[in-house]
């Protein structure tokens, strides 16, 4: 019997010949496995992001480790998820001879999931996302880091890394953290810094003043970073634009004295066997022995960064009021606020803000160089006290 013979034929007795083919569509729809839906979702959401191999492998890990990549999505329960979340919270799972997890690890592994299973339902992979109100006792935020160093401390570590080789570390994995401080820049900025990215390091200092907005001169030592280099989540950030770095003469000294790498790197390997790329996990584990070795409060590559952030901030400034918070984070890489009124200003406003980043930088520099010397500092001491 031809095809729509048997289309009328069914709807004379009150069926649908197109529900069969429905029913089909939804059932092979929902039978997606985990890794496969995890590949789409990848693909769909996570690949533009910089954080997108981290991600990923979270991802690829809680499969394995929760047995469910060749488990269909739809049969996963909530119970289920509860008992593995609780099992990666406790440290339960064994991976090549080492347990794996904590609360910080759960809770970041139960966020992804959320994510990936709101998104999964929004296109009809699953009718119900089982992370949506879930609730693991013990799982929990990691905390907001407020840590940083005081100017008597700044000076103990800068001493500390004038013999880095005591705490395992290069001369190059010394330089490194010293540029955080000189810069504000991230530790995996600078940890990547390439010779090619650095501009006009023998240009003297210059003073502030007005350029022509659009202009490619940039007068003075910069360390110019290509999109691709910055914490940019490409969906929020429309432009491609690299971000400019004025150099202050503490960090072009500290560039200058660096031993280099291969492959352009700027700064050449982070441990002593000369066989270990520069990266932030290293320095964290140089820095890790430092803080154990003078038995100082923890801190981390990171609290340096935060550090002259904070001394910014309290920085009293001639001729003007102190530096405010968006200033700041101009020179921080931070994106605007996300009122309406900031969004559309910005698109008005097309100043890239270097005259400012190069003053908030020359005066940072010449205030890190003066605590460095243990003299006196414009650092209005109750703001600071205050910011701890």
């Amino acid at each position: 019997m031809p095809a729509h013979a048997k289309a009328r034929a069914a709807l004379a007795i009150g069926d649908d010949p197109q529900a069969e083919k429905i029913e089909s569509r939804e059932a092979k729809r929902t039978e997606v496995t985990f890794d496969e839906l995890r590949a789409k979702f990848v693909a769909a959401v996570i690949v533009g992001q910089r954080t997108a191999h981290d991600r990923t492998l979270m991802l690829e890990r809680t499969g394995r480790r929760f047995g469910w990549a060749e488990r269909a999505v739809a049969s996963i329960t909530d119970d289920e998820a509860t008992t593995w979340l609780e099992r990666l919270k406790d440290r339960a799972i064994v991976e090549n001879g080492r347990h794996v997890g904590g609360p910080i690890a759960a809770f970041a592994v139960m966020s992804l999931l959320r994510e990936m299973f709101k998104w999964a339902k929004r296109r009809k992979f699953i009718t119900a996302n089982i992370f949506a109100d879930l609730e693991v006792d013990g799982v929990r935020k990691p905390k907001r880091r407020k840590r940083f160093l005081t100017p008597p401390e700044i000076r103990q570590v800068w001493s500390a890394l004038d013999t880095p080789e005591k705490y395992g570390m290069s001369h190059d994995a010394a330089t490194a953290i010293r540029l955080i401080f000189a810069t504000v820049a991230r530790p995996g900025m600078v940890c990547g810094m390439l010779s090619r990215e650095l501009h006009d390091l023998d240009a003297p200092q210059p003073a502030a003043h007005l350029r022509l907005v659009g202009s490619d001169h940039h007068d003075g030592p910069v360390w110019i970073l290509p999109h691709d280099r910055m914490k940019r989540d490409d969906r929020k950030y429309e432009s491609e634009e690299p971000f400019i770095v004025p150099l202050n003469a503490l960090a072009v000294r500290l560039i200058g004295g660096a031993r280099g790498g291969g492959n352009g790197r700027t700064l050449g390997s982070s441990t002593l066997t000369g066989t270990s790329k520069m990266a932030p996990n290293k320095l964290a584990k140089g820095v890790r022995a430092i803080v154990k070795a003078l038995g100082m409060e923890r801190w981390t590559p990171h609290d340096a960064r935060r550090t002259a952030a904070t001394m910014l901030g309290a920085l009293d400034v001639p001729g003007r009021a102190k530096f405010a918070d968006h200033e700041i984070g101009w020179l921080l890489a931070h994106k605007e606020g996300k009122s309406s009124v900031s969004s559309t200003t910005e698109i008005y406003n097309r100043n890239d803000r270097f005259d400012e980043k190069r003053h908030m930088a020359t005066l940072l520099g010449a205030e890190l160089e003066k605590c460095i010397r243990d003299e006196r500092i414009g650092l209005d001491r109750a703001r600071y006290a205050r910011a701890a």
